[in-house]
């Protein structure tokens, strides 16, 4: 048996079906497919399907990790960084309130440690292993795009998957297939911040047209979280655009066309998109002095409350995707006040950086900081040493996603791509940065 194994081992390292490549199709099938995944006969018809998936995605990754261990086994400080956030995830899943939840998550969340794992291990796999080609771009983003256009289709009443479930679109936003307009969003606005600065920086019609089906379904959501993250990316673009003329005229024109598709939408729409912009300074008017407003889904509300659990017991974590038991345990009155007037729970803080700290613990928090903060460095550093637009672009990728985390929840089809590209992103610019002159002896990925 144990020759077997080794013969296939042997036959895996040494022939054309490589552990690189079986991780690129892994990485790249997360990305095409697992978002699509849909099935009628499972707990949760948008969420079931694609947890499975990355059970056994997250499976053969770590084979292929045991593979390469000797390229594994190598250390840098991304590296370090997130084994330290997993292996504080552990020790707060060791302590937790319900170790089952802090395990596998809640059952229409699914985001405990295991799937919290497979993110991490997505990510170094990513940022050693990852095949980045013009050619796999443009698939993702025309995949994207099929996403896209579902969203739009649902915003005038069609919904093939919900007619096969025969339920009706009861939701104010599209949820394309990820089963919720938030969720949905964030899949959508992940790839628009890469289309848009793509084409201005680069110039090819592909990304234009992408750009545009990407930027109508992110307004058939609905979503005003998503909808400020991109007007936030477009102001930081228009610094980097600002002081080269020759990028003047692509950014007209997406501005123009973007305007052109709002026009449309909200015209077709009996002024939906336009009354829902104006929503935003009228609910924050009328949150009051405990936080209980209608501010995005009384979002203010739930980070006071969650924040007062905080103060309880700053240091410790609950468990992954348990704060509803957080809460309940820490009984406050803001949390009564909560429950009477919206009969509804309180599972997630919707703010990543919130939710990590009362679910994870503090340590965890600083880890996934100190993460974030070492990766904008090193970008802002490349963007400065060398003259490539990539760097731009990733910038404003990751910029945009982390000013959505501010108001919205992590959930497997969007934080599996965001942990993928994060990946991708520490790759680009430790090899730009071994290439330097002064780096020759740089320590390899």
């Amino acid at each position: 048996m144990g020759l077997g194994f080794k013969k296939f081992v042997e036959y895996m390292t040494t022939r054309e079906i490589s552990p690189c490549k079986i991780i690129n199709v892994i990485l790249y099938s997360i990305v095409l497919v697992m978002p699509f995944i849909v099935t009628r006969n499972y707990y949760s018809p948008y969420l079931g399907a694609k947890l499975l998936f990355m059970y056994i995605a997250g499976t053969i990754l770590l084979f292929a990790a045991v593979l390469t261990k000797n390229e594994m086994m190598k250390m840098y400080k991304e590296k370090i960084i997130v084994l330290c956030y997993f292996a504080s995830l552990v020790f707060t899943t060791i302590f937790s309130i319900d170790i089952d939840t802090a395990i596998i998550g809640k059952q229409d969340r699914g985001e405990g440690l295991i799937i919290l794992g497979i993110y991490f291990l997505s990510f170094l796999m990513s940022a050693k292993y990852l095949k980045i080609t013009k050619k796999m771009i443009k698939a993702v983003l025309i995949v994207s795009c099929i996403m896209g256009i579902y969203c739009i289709l649902q915003f005038y009443g069609f919904d093939i998957f919900l007619s096969i479930l025969n339920k009706k679109i009861i939701s104010f936003g599209s949820i394309a297939l990820i089963g919720n307009k938030n969720f949905a969003s964030t899949y959508i606005l992940i790839f628009l911040s890469l289309s848009v600065p793509l084409y201005i920086f680069k110039g090819e019609k592909i990304y234009y047209v992408c750009s545009l089906i990407l930027f109508g379904a992110l307004l058939c959501t609905t979503t005003r979280g998503c909808w400020i993250a991109f007007a936030i990316m477009c102001v930081v673009g228009l610094y980097f655009v600002i002081k080269r003329k020759e990028l003047w005229i692509r950014t007209g024109i997406v501005i123009f066309s973007l305007g052109i598709v709002f026009t449309m939408l909200n015209q077709t729409s009996n002024g939906k998109l336009s009354s829902r912009f104006r929503s935003i300074g009228q609910e924050i008017s009328q949150v009051d002095e405990k936080g209980v407003g209608s501010l995005g889904t009384n979002r203010v509300a739930i980070w006071i409350i969650t924040m007062k659990s905080i103060e309880k017991h700053p240091f410790m974590g609950a468990g992954l995707d348990s704060l509803q038991y957080r809460i309940n345990r820490d009984e406050f009155e803001e949390h009564r006040i909560f429950i009477k007037k919206y009969n509804e729970i309180i599972d997630k803080a919707h703010n990543e950086f919130i939710e990590l700290w009362a679910c994870g613990g503090i340590v965890s928090l600083i880890c996934y900081i100190v993460l974030i903060v070492v990766i904008l460095k090193e970008l802002i550093r490349a963007m400065k040493k060398h003259n490539d637009d990539k760097y731009k672009i990733m910038f404003l990728f990751f910029i945009t996603y982390l000013m959505q985390s501010f108001v919205n929840i992590s959930m497997v089809a969007c934080a599996s791509i965001y942990w993928i590209m994060l990946g991708a992103i520490v790759q680009q610019y430790r090899l730009a940065k071994e290439e330097e002159p002064d780096n020759v002896n740089a320590m390899s990925l």
